[in-house]
Parts: C-alpha cells; sequence; structure tokens
C-alpha cells in the first residue's frame, strides 16, 4: 500500500495571499509543515500538489530546492487535481492535509492512518480536533469514484464531501474527546 500525503496549496489564497510562503522563524509556513509531516511513521511520500499557475512558480521553485516531490493541476477544480496527483504518484491511500495547517500533528496523522487501515474504510477524518490538526484519509478507488460522479462544484472545490458519505461509503472518524 502507498500512502502519499498530499497537500493542497496555492499561492493566490484568498483569504491571505501568499501565506504558504510567510516567514515562521525563518522558514516559510509550507517547509514547517512538510518538516512536521516527514516525522509520520506511516507516510510514504509527501507531495505538494497546487495548481499550474505562474504565480506558483516561486513556491515550486522552493519546493524543489528542498526536494519535496510538487504535482501541477487545475486551480479551481481542486477534486481533479487530487485524482491526477495520487495517480501519478501511485498512490493507493491518500491524506488529505491542507497548507493551513502548519502545526498539523503526524501522531494525529499517524492514528488516522492506523485505524483508516485496520477497518477498511473508504474515508476517515478527525472530528473535534482543534483547527489546524484537521486530517482526512481516504482510498484512491473512492476518490477516483468521487471525482467520476459528481458535478458539484463545492465537491469539486472541496475534494471529501462527495465521500463523507455514509450512504455510498465506509466512513470512520478519528474522535478527539
Amino acid at each position: 500500500m502507498n500512502r502519499v500525503a498530499i497537500i493542497q496549496t496555492r499561492m493566490k489564497s484568498t483569504r491571505l495571499p501568499k501565506k504558504v510562503m510567510k516567514d515562521i522563524k525563518g522558514k516559510p509556513l509550507i517547509e514547517h509543515l512538510v518538516n512536521r509531516l516527514s516525522l509520520s511513521k506511516y507516510i510514504d511520500k509527501i507531495v505538494v500538489a497546487t495548481t499550474t499557475d505562474s504565480s506558483n512558480d516561486i513556491l515550486v521553485d522552493f519546493l524543489e530546492n528542498i526536494n519535496v516531490d510538487v504535482f501541477r493541476g487545475s486551480e479551481n477544480d481542486v477534486l481533479d487535481r487530487y485524482v491526477s496527483a495520487a495517480k501519478f504518484y501511485d498512490a493507493d491511500i491518500i491524506i488529505r492535509i491542507t497548507s493551513d495547517c502548519p502545526v498539523i500533528d503526524s501522531d494525529i496523522v499517524d492514528k488516522c492512518i492506523d485505524k483508516f487501515c485496520k477497518n477498511s474504510y473508504d474515508y476517515l477524518a478527525t472530528n473535534n480536533f482543534p483547527d489546524g490538526l484537521d486530517t482526512e484519509v481516504c482510498s484512491y478507488e473512492a476518490l477516483k469514484l468521487s471525482n467520476n460522479s459528481t458535478k458539484s462544484n463545492y465537491d469539486r472545490e472541496h475534494v471529501t464531501p462527495y465521500i463523507n458519505n455514509p450512504k455510498k461509503f465506509k466512513v470512520g472518524y478519528l474522535e478527539n474527546n
């Protein structure tokens, strides 16, 4: 099983443009996020999925200089960007992380991956955790089915709403008490 963490990001973020390259204690925010994810015991590869827009060239150059894999895809169809990245990197299991989670906890990520695998879920997410610790895990097959099935712009922008449906998929949660 190839477990690939895919971090979605773009420089044209609407709430805080260029946030992933903002300096935090001498490093861009994205580097902190990648470093924290690299502590996972279960992730086989970390990929940053950004867009083909030239505004992301500075991000891509930086990531390539620190030896982080990058995939470039659609600006608006984030679901398709995820599926395409997962296919390119031959992912069986996708760990979805957004770039606004620079303090992601690799232990929580590992608990999600472990629970996902032990229960043969199609989709698993953190529940009742503080913002910034958000982790989602899904199978490539479920993500691909979602991409082929949904026409909703909301689903295409937010990636996982279609999968987070217990009537269609085997869904689980890692609960925080």
